[in-house]
């Protein structure tokens, strides 16, 4: 077993961060907090990082879990990935294939993410480092074809939103994004330091954070604010400008694959999770009987995403149901080491 270096841990943070937000975030915030979506995203990232200073721990990302807590984590995963792998499925079809089935997508986006998760975490981190150099290669591009479109009035004005709901804006942004960081303290793997995991983790939760802050400065200075406000991901919409020397245009669909890498790590690592959860809950089943497990769970997380109605619980209380526990979880681990020092 390989270990895996800090590096690709904040890569893994990196993607992860993003993930949801570009899914479910910038459309309501838009919508929300029109041109103070800038000021929300910087508020929600400082409160993100209280978060992940309060729930990772310093020492070791790997916590022990009773079996209860093991099938709790098994349903909000299984719900949650059901409602992720749909809002993947349609992004796919309406921004990159439309002439594909939403059915067929959301099949081979899950088949092959359980394939990958059966290598294990280690095959993952491999693939963020992989990623990145995509990554990067793609969002400068971006960047110097988008130049000659921008402009700094579309970014006014600000600080046009009331406090509390500019607050709770922040607050919607801090869960989005800190959540799926939060899978890898779920999901086992080894490491050579891991005293500088949370070090690891707030970086690459940072670089996320400055990415979605220059996507949305991006898509509010490219599109202005009555049209970001028209579109579910507006960010994919600016990139249909891009043309260099004049002619070379319709480079929308290679660049908009930089925003499906954190869709693809964040379904991969909640299929390892499942995995996990599904070993803990059935421990005393063969593996051969866990293994038929996870196919149940395969077909439930695809007939959710397809055709099951969507659980009635809105996802994002779904989300602050799972942050409001781990943050329970972690004080009351924490109130457990104080009280057995001496």
């Amino acid at each position: 077993m390989k270990l895996i270096a800090n590096r690709q841990v904040a890569l893994l943070s990196f993607f992860l961060s993003q993930s949801i937000v570009c899914l479910y975030g910038f459309s309501f915030l838009f919508q929300q907090s029109g041109c103070d979506t800038l000021l929300t995203i910087l508020g929600g990232t400082l409160l993100g990082i209280f978060f992940l200073i309060i729930l990772v721990p310093k020492k070791s990302i790997k916590q022990k879990q009773s079996r209860l807590m093991a099938l709790v984590l098994l349903l909000f995963f299984l719900f949650f990935g059901y409602d992720l792998l749909s809002q993947i499925a349609n992004y796919i079809h309406f921004q990159m294939m439309p002439r594909i089935s939403i059915l067929m997508i959301a099949f081979s986006f899950l088949l092959l993410g359980s394939v990958i998760s059966k290598k294990g975490i280690e095959q993952v981190a491999r693939m963020s480092e992989i990623l990145f150099f995509f990554f990067l290669f793609f969002f400068t591009i971006s960047l110097i074809g988008l130049g000659p479109h921008f402009h700094f009035s579309y970014l006014k004005p600000l600080f046009t939103t009331e406090p509390l709901p500019l607050l709770l804006n922040c607050f919607y942004y801090a869960v989005l994004s800190v959540v799926p960081v939060l899978l890898l303290l779920i999901v086992p793997f080894p490491t050579r330091e891991a005293t500088s995991h949370k070090r690891s983790i707030l970086w690459g939760y940072l670089g996320g954070s400055l990415i979605l802050l220059l996507l949305a400065i991006l898509s509010l200075g490219i599109l202005g604010i009555p049209l970001v406000q028209q579109y579910a991901y507006p960010f994919v919409i600016i990139l249909k400008k891009i043309m260099f020397f004049g002619t070379f245009g319709r480079f929308e669909l290679i660049l908009s694959l930089q925003f499906l890498f954190g869709m693809i790590l964040s379904m991969i690592l909640l299929l390892i999770a499942i995995r996990k959860q599904l070993r803990l809950v059935f421990s005393s089943f063969s593996f051969q009987k866990q293994e038929g497990l996870f196919v149940l769970s395969f077909l439930f997380l695809f007939l959710g995403a397809t055709y099951i109605p969507h659980f009635p619980l809105p996802t994002f209380v779904l989300l602050c149901i799972f942050l409001v526990g781990m943050l329970l979880r972690r004080l009351l681990l924490f109130g457990k080491e104080k009280s057995t020092q001496p």
